[in-house]
C-alpha cells in the first residue's frame, strides 16, 4: 500500500474538523439570509419567524465561539465577521421598525469572546499603518543625518 492508514486517518481528521467549521458558518449565513429576506419583505406576518432565525443564529454562534481555540485566528475571524454582519442586519431591522426589537437577539450582550485574542482585518490595517509611519519617520531621520554629515564635510 502506498499510503499509511494512520497518516490517511490523520489527514481526514483535519478535513473533517474543517468541514464541521464550514458547516457551522454555512448554517449561520443561511439563517442570516433568511433574516435578510424577512427584513426586506414588507409583510409583518413573517417577523415572528425572525425570532426563530435570530435565536438559531445566537445559539449556533455562541456554541461555535465558545469552542474555538485561541490560536485558530481564521475561524475566529470568520465568526467575528459574521457577528458584524449580523449586527448590521439587526440595526437595519430596528431602523425599519423599532417594534422589531423584541424579535432580535443581541450577540454583543452574550458574546463569549472577551477572553479570546481577537483577530481581524482591522488589526492588520493598524499594523500596516504603523509600519508606514515608522518607515516615513526613519526615512526623514536618515535624510537629516545625511544632510548633517554633508554639512560637516563641506565646513572642513
Amino acid at each position: 500500500m502506498c499510503i499509511d492508514n494512520d497518516e490517511l486517518k490523520t489527514a481526514l481528521g483535519h478535513i473533517e474538523h474543517d468541514h464541521k467549521r464550514m458547516k457551522i458558518l454555512d448554517r449561520l449565513y443561511q439563517s442570516y439570509c433568511e433574516m435578510h429576506e424577512i427584513i426586506i419583505s414588507t409583510s409583518e406576518e413573517n417577523i415572528e419567524k425572525y425570532l426563530v432565525y435570530t435565536t438559531d443564529c445566537f445559539n449556533e454562534y455562541r456554541g461555535a465561539i465558545s469552542t474555538v481555540p485561541i490560536n485558530d485566528k481564521y475561524f475566529h475571524s470568520a465568526l467575528t465577521n459574521f457577528k458584524k454582519a449580523y449586527e448590521e442586519l439587526a440595526d437595519r431591522a430596528l431602523i425599519k421598525n423599532t417594534s422589531h426589537e423584541e424579535y432580535i437577539e443581541k450577540m454583543a450582550e452574550y458574546s463569549i469572546t472577551s477572553d479570546m485574542i481577537l483577530y481581524s482585518m482591522e488589526n492588520d490595517s493598524n499594523k500596516i499603518m504603523l509600519i508606514s509611519i515608522f518607515s516615513s519617520v526613519l526615512a526623514v531621520v536618515l535624510i537629516l543625518i545625511y544632510f548633517y554629515m554633508v554639512k560637516i564635510i563641506l565646513i572642513r
